[in-house]
């Protein structure tokens, strides 16, 4: 029996975490992070794996998904990237049952092609993209915090913008080439229309309809990889980030970055919400 998983296909900073907080929220989906990332971790160093703090409020060795996969991966280790993932679903099913899917929000679009050669396995791509403007703006704050980059603006700007462009065209053409089961998403329409964004990912990967609330905790995925969101103890209320609409860090980028506003409106706005700013969520 082929192994159904879906897969998020996205760049850093693009609302991974959030989907992958979201999608938990559905009875027939459980988050897991990054699989092959995970994996990798734990045939590096174990033992820090297993201090590490999972979010479902657990440590990693206590975790009840992640515990066992541990164990499974120290009594038979994984060689290559389809036996991580061969082992990870292994016991995701063992544990929960093989009608609920894991959601591997790993981000890393390099794996498709050896996960495509695989029968076993079988994942659905959800390819999550967020609007260039809103992202470069993200990125030129975040550097400029964490990293205090003394650089102009513009600079860090560009660099975002091309990186953005490059990335995404990289998934974009990994996806063409191994044909897999795919459904674009705008990390814009999510936050501002959920409900129907859910409906689409529900009706792409056959589940029943669920109708997801704005009020997310990190409790319902077994998490301890990426945004801070999935270390949250309390809910987390879903809401979008309006800063690229005050600045001008964008506007540049926007015009001298080949393509910009076109791939723009085919990643991010494939769903036809191109008009999402100037009207209220259905």
């Amino acid at each position: 029996m082929r192994k159904k998983f879906v897969y998020v296909a996205s760049l850093p900073h693009s609302g991974s975490t959030l989907l992958n907080l979201l999608l938990g929220q559905h009875p027939e989906m459980i988050g897991v992070g990054g699989i092959d990332a995970v994996m990798r971790w734990i045939e590096r160093d174990p033992d820090e794996v297993a201090a590490q703090a999972c979010s479902c409020g657990e440590q990693v060795g206590r975790c009840l998904y992640w515990k066992e996969v541990l164990d499974e991966a120290r009594a038979h280790p994984p060689q290559n990237i389809v036996e991580r993932y061969r082992v990870a679903l292994d016991v995701f099913a063992r544990v929960f049952g093989p009608n609920v899917l894991a959601v591997d929000a790993g981000q890393i679009h390099e794996t498709l092609a050896e996960l495509v050669s695989e029968p076993e396995l079988d994942p659905h791509v959800l390819f999550l993209a967020r609007d260039f403007r809103s992202a470069i703006v993200s990125i030129v704050d975040l550097k400029l915090r964490k990293k205090a980059l003394r650089r102009p603006r513009i600079f860090l700007a560009l660099e975002a913008a091309l990186r953005w462009r490059r990335e995404n065209r990289r998934i974009a053409d990994a996806l063409r080439k191994t044909g897999l089961p795919c459904r674009q998403l705008g990390y814009e329409e999510l936050c501002l229309r959920l409900r129907a964004s859910f409906a689409r990912v529900c009706d792409f990967l056959e589940i029943a309809p669920f109708e997801p609330t704005r009020e997310v905790h990190a409790g319902c995925n077994h998490s301890f990889v990426g945004n801070d969101m999935r270390k949250q103890a309390s809910q987390t209320r879903v809401s979008y980030d309006y800063r690229w609409m005050t600045r001008s860090d964008w506007w540049l980028p926007a015009l001298v970055v080949p393509g910009m506003l076109r791939l723009n409106r085919a990643w991010v706005y494939a769903n036809g919400e191109d008009e999402i700013f100037r009207t209220r969520e259905a």
